[in-house]
């Protein structure tokens, strides 16, 4: 194992921008980040940041922070020699697990451990999923002790005299597998460690207990915290009435809306029940019109003048961007869709995309100078990129188009089902409000 991990690496930061683009440019259509204003710029710093989303959530974290930071990863992935050379390449160490099937835990992760306690005395970053397993659900599960553990492992080696901050950190994405989908990654206030040494020092455990704790908390503030499917399947409904708004902005009211729901399904069950029985029906009727929950947004959603201009002046670019592509998209999509298990199939697909791209550019532009001249093969190249990041943006206006176009064909061809969807829409919402209204006046 690298005990040097954490040294700056000029390969590695070359890397990580051609990745970086790719992912923040190209895979996503819009990367917000907030609380950047939190991210400490000197001194030992632990990201703690929930895990819903396989390795795409440490690449959310690593391309929306400055700097080389190290990683923690269930060592399970590790098994392979030459896949653990990668991942020991892109700063990512293992945490072994005795239900991973190793044996000889201990020892390994103590000397893990001291690799990582000695990243921290050099006051460099860290970035742990303290959930410890990844699961594709909107809520922060229960938080596992090591990020605590650690912590005060570094505060006792530096003779508690290091300044050791613990950074929350939440990270929502639009759709957990949708190339060209939004991302929302959150960092909090820091937690200062020093806050707890008193405590620690007369009694380590329960001081684990509840740095662990607080940690919880605080990462549930900073990302949607569901506490039931049925809760989270009607909030995101009502994410689709407002998806003209800032993804932040929106991550603020659902969590509100969530909230709202949950105490609802707490005070009253009976009333909850026909909710769950209008939203069956809701769902079943939009099956009929061929049309899914997450499209909903774009049967409502106005496309303004200027977007439909732009639209218009963009698809020549836009169209030159998505062929030059799909070759490159279909093969990632095949090699993704191999490992049938849903948790995976995003890194698989962004990371088969990464590695396949300069051989498509490549072989683009060796064809292109083959037939012209090598000046008119770079400028072909350079408008690749481009194209393609131009394609990613207005992906969205697109596909409003068509949506609002299918929205009128249901309207005129169907004018049956489009009034059944429309009116079991509407009660469902109504049995909401009715059930919000109930409650106020109790």
């Amino acid at each position: 194992m690298n005990k040097n991990i954490g040294k700056y690496s000029v390969g590695y930061a070359l890397l990580k921008l051609y990745l970086q683009t790719a992912h923040n440019k190209l895979y996503y259509r819009k990367v917000t980040v907030t609380g950047e204003e939190n991210i400490p710029k000197d001194g030992p710093v632990i990201f703690a940041a929930n895990h819903p989303n396989h390795l795409m959530d440490p690449l959310a974290i690593l391309f929306t922070l400055p700097g080389q930071p190290v990683f923690m990863a269930r060592a399970d992935i590790f098994q392979s020699k030459f896949l653990a050379k990668i991942l020991n390449g892109f700063k990512i160490l293992p945490i072994y697990r005795q239900r991973d099937g190793f044996k000889t835990v201990q020892n390994r992760n103590e000397a893990i451990a001291e690799i990582v306690v000695d990243h921290l005395l050099k006051k460099r970053k860290l970035v742990i999923h303290p959930e410890g397993s990844t699961v594709q659900s909107r809520k922060v599960r229960p938080l596992k002790k090591g990020l605590a553990r650690l912590a005060f492992q570094t505060a006792e080696a530096g003779n508690f005299d290091l300044d050791l901050k613990i950074v929350p950190a939440g990270i929502h994405y639009g759709n957990f597998s949708k190339h060209g989908s939004e991302l929302l990654v959150q960092y909090g206030e820091p937690i200062m460690l020093k806050d707890y040494f008193a405590s620690y020092h007369e009694n380590s455990v329960v001081t684990i207990n509840q740095l662990t704790k607080d940690i919880h908390i605080r990462m549930m503030e900073l990302t949607p915290h569901f506490k039931d499917q049925d809760v989270s399947d009607l909030t995101m409904i009502e994410e689709q009435q407002l998806m003209d708004t800032p993804q932040s902005e929106r991550f603020l009211y659902m969590q509100d809306y969530a909230n709202r729901l949950a105490e609802l399904k707490e005070s009253d069950p009976a009333a909850w029940t026909e909710v769950q029985e209008s939203y069956k029906h809701y769902r079943n009727t939009l099956a009929k019109g061929g049309v899914k929950e997450r499209n909903l947004h774009n049967f409502s959603y106005p496309v303004s003048n200027f977007n439909m201009v732009a639209a218009v002046l963009a698809s020549p670019l836009a169209l030159w961007g998505t062929l030059h592509h799909m070759p490159s998209l279909f093969l990632s999509h095949k090699l993704a869709s191999i490992d049938k298990d849903p948790e995976s199939y995003s890194m698989m697909r962004y990371a088969s995309s990464a590695l396949t791209l300069p051989i498509f550019y490549g072989t683009y532009m060796g064809a292109m100078a083959y037939f012209t001249d090598w000046q008119t093969s770079l400028v072909y190249g350079v408008s690749l990129p481009l194209t393609a990041f131009i394609a990613t943006r207005m992906r969205n206006t697109y596909e409003h188009v068509y949506f609002r176009g299918k929205f009128h064909w249901l309207k005129s061809t169907k004018k049956k089902l489009f009034e059944q969807i429309k009116a079991s829409g509407k009660s469902l919402q109504e049995k909401i409000k009715d059930m919000d209204k109930a409650k106020a006046t109790s």
